[in-house]
């Protein structure tokens, strides 16, 4: 799977989850959706929750607390990373 398809999938996820507008003109998959109040942290979990579910992986806590998962691009890339990462060690 594509850092782009996963960023489509994540993205309809927090927009549908935790209701954002489609005409929200803030928000964006380079917004920090914590410091704008997007996701909150009981929204976190869930959102963790749907990460390892849908993309059956398992984030570590470096992954987590990385800046760059303040936003879809930035998770994205963390669970792009974790996908390939599970692909290589399934296919040796």
């Amino acid at each position: 799977m594509t850092q782009d398809k996963i960023e489509m999938v994540v993205e309809e996820y927090v927009r549908t989850r935790f209701r954002v507008q489609a005409d929200d003109v803030v928000f964006g998959r380079e917004v920090n959706m914590w410091e704008n109040g997007y996701v909150d942290s009981a929204g976190v979990v869930e959102l963790l929750a749907f990460l390892e579910t849908t993309f059956q992986i398992k984030l570590s806590e470096e992954a987590f607390f990385d800046p760059d998962f303040t936003n879809i691009c930035g998770i994205a890339r963390a669970v792009h990373r974790e996908v390939e990462r599970r692909h290589v060690e399934t296919a040796c």
